[in-house]
């Protein structure tokens, strides 16, 4: 099930109205909690599951003919995935194909550097975490997410019952899942276009016990925010595809440059208090200034003394201090381990 505008507005009128009862002693009854699964759900296991623990010592081998099933029952959504798992997917720790075993990634400079940060992207990574090959040069590192999230959120007054955040490149789940994690917010919309990542960001976010606060919209982006009411959201984050490591030789970059954000300029403004954007290191500061008249501010991240990626946000008058504050009050981005 692919979610229509029509169906996140539902989805948003019952989050609002079922916060408002919990808060009060009416009942709930006949107000159930919305569904969360936006792509459909993995076949169900014949088997019981076994735990990692049961396994720590023991490898299950790949099962190519297992892999390929579950690739079958998702290829209306994708194509091209019976090949990408029978290429990149195994099932370690609970037996799940979904999940990507890095000791069976191609042994290629490419994707190991990322690989062997794996622990790092995700700390329950042992436990199920599922990523596709281009999710490991586009995840925002748990902590960071966290971090940016607590920057970006904390002492917001929600323009609702509960903040809402709208993640418009949500990928597998990094961004998503830091936002859903924060108390004070109640939704989370995850807009990811490629229906295979978005089922690896709806199991993550199950993973990490927040896939109740989000609503996975297997969408572009910019079609999205266009349809997206004004103020529809307290907070909208972007963060675009950047085309791989070969951005860090450009000598600058141009936001509208970025996959996908050429459509999105011209239709995100109106439609929340604040915007925030994850950019490379090499964003040219002119296109940061031009893409949004509103209050910037803007965070430069680094490791090693050298700055790699920026959040930049834009805000309203009235919100901008808050998110300074909560900058300053945070004490700024901490850098990135690289061991």
């Amino acid at each position: 099930m692919t979610w229509t505008m029509d169906g996140l507005m539902a989805e948003m009128d019952k989050f609002r109205k079922r916060a408002r009862l919990e808060d009060s002693d009416e009942s709930c009854e006949g107000i159930p909690a919305a569904e969360s699964l936006l792509v459909p759900p993995p076949p169900p296991d014949t088997e019981p599951e076994e735990s990692n623990e049961d396994n720590a010592d023991e490898e299950r081998p790949l099962d190519i003919l297992e892999a390929y099933d579950v690739g079958k029952e998702y290829g209306p959504l994708c194509p091209t995935l019976p090949g990408l798992i029978t290429r990149y997917f195994a099932t370690p720790g609970p037996y799940d194909p979904f999940q990507m075993a890095y000791h069976r990634l191609p042994k290629s400079k490419r994707l190991q550097r990322y690989v062997q940060r794996r622990e790092k992207y995700f700390t329950r990574w042992d436990e199920g975490v599922c990523m596709t090959p281009d999710g490991w040069f586009s995840v925002t590192a748990e902590p960071l997410a966290l971090q940016v999230a607590q920057m970006l959120l904390e002492g917001r007054e929600p323009l609702g019952d509960k903040l809402v955040v709208v993640d418009a490149f949500a990928g597998c789940g990094g961004n998503t899942i830091g936002f859903a994690r924060l108390e004070e917010v109640g939704l989370v919309i995850a807009v990811e276009r490629d229906p295979c990542t978005a089922e690896c960001l709806r199991r993550n976010a199950a993973l990490y016990g927040v896939l109740d606060k989000v609503r996975v919209a297997v969408e572009d982006a910019a079609t999205v925010l266009a349809e997206l009411p004004d103020m529809f959201a307290d907070h909208i984050h972007l963060s675009p595809p950047w085309g791989g490591p070969a951005y860090s030789h450009l000598p600058a970059i141009d936001i509208e440059d970025l996959p996908g954000m050429a459509r999105v300029g011209p239709v995100h403004r109106s439609k929340a208090p604040a915007i925030s954007l994850c950019l490379p290191w090499n964003t040219e500061p002119a296109s940061v200034d031009q893409w949004d008249e509103r209050d910037v501010c803007t965070v430069y991240h680094t490791i090693e003394d050298k700055t790699t990626l920026l959040t930049v946000v834009y805000a309203a008058p009235d919100v901008a201090p808050v998110i300074r504050d909560s900058v300053e009050r945070l004490g700024g981005l901490p850098p990135l381990e690289t061991e």
